[in-house]
């Protein structure tokens, strides 16, 4: 995380420094167009986080679905080995 914010923080002094030299319109359009690719590269980077999430969630569901099912075949073979000991009471 300090990366990014870091990095936010660079784009942002670049920012500054660009427009502090603006002195016409093809200054105006490069920054412009630079801040346009920014916002296209954070736009793929959200998309990519996006999905990334949602298979994460999918997955963590699945494990969850597993988890489960393995826990009550545990409890099921629990009961059927333990009707098979033998208790024996008075023995010192």
């Amino acid at each position: 995380m300090e990366s990014e914010s870091e990095s936010d923080n660079q784009n942002c002094q670049e920012l500054e420094s660009e427009s502090e030299s603006d002195d016409g319109t093809s200054d105006s359009a490069a920054l412009v167009s630079s801040i346009w690719d920014k916002l296209v590269g954070l736009e793929s980077k959200f998309e990519k986080v996006q999905n990334e999430n949602v298979k994460l969630k999918q997955e963590k569901q699945n494990l969850e679905n597993l988890m489960h099912t393995q826990y009550f075949r545990t409890d099921e073979l629990d009961q059927y080995s333990s009707r098979e000991n033998v208790r024996i009471f008075g023995i010192p």
